[in-house]
């Protein structure tokens, strides 16, 4: 029962007497409440992957070399080319097929200017993409709170 409550229950349970207030600015909660639990581990797991994040960026690796490593080309594949040209050229849904399938030169020309497009800026995410992306809230916002299984 003891290693159980290690783990379980992952949300807190019981009787909300007073609210529960995060200890520090991570987000992580006390497991105890007047009449309540919460698993240690499920309560401490924004503080366990802060953790985790600054050890495997400060001792394994690093974002910025990671990111460089990328094939910009190849990087260009994962962009919705659909939701980019309908951002780009204010279209509906449904008015982005139609471009596509016709064959005149406007058409090649929008994938055209669509591929350097992509291209440009799987580019930038490469050598930007670091000092954009903050890897310590987005890991902590994944694996803690309702994430937490």
């Amino acid at each position: 029962a003891g290693v159980q409550m290690l783990f379980y229950p992952l949300h807190w349970r019981g009787i909300p007497l007073l609210p529960r207030k995060p200890l520090s600015p991570v987000g992580d909660l006390s497991p105890l409440g007047w009449i309540g639990w919460q698993g240690i581990v499920a309560a401490k797991a924004p503080r366990m992957a802060r953790d985790l994040v600054k050890v495997v960026t400060n001792k394994l690796i690093s974002p910025a070399a990671t990111l460089r490593r990328l094939n910009a080309r190849k990087l260009a594949n994962f962009v919705d080319v659909p939701l980019v040209m309908r951002k780009i050229l204010g279209l509906k849904p449904d008015q982005w097929p139609i471009i596509l399938e016709t064959s005149d030169a406007t058409s090649q020309q929008l994938r055209a200017e669509y591929r350097r497009l992509a291209v440009g800026v799987a580019s930038d995410i490469r050598t930007k993409g670091a000092e954009c992306l903050n890897l310590e809230a987005l890991c902590i916002r994944e694996l803690s709170g309702s994430n937490v299984k």
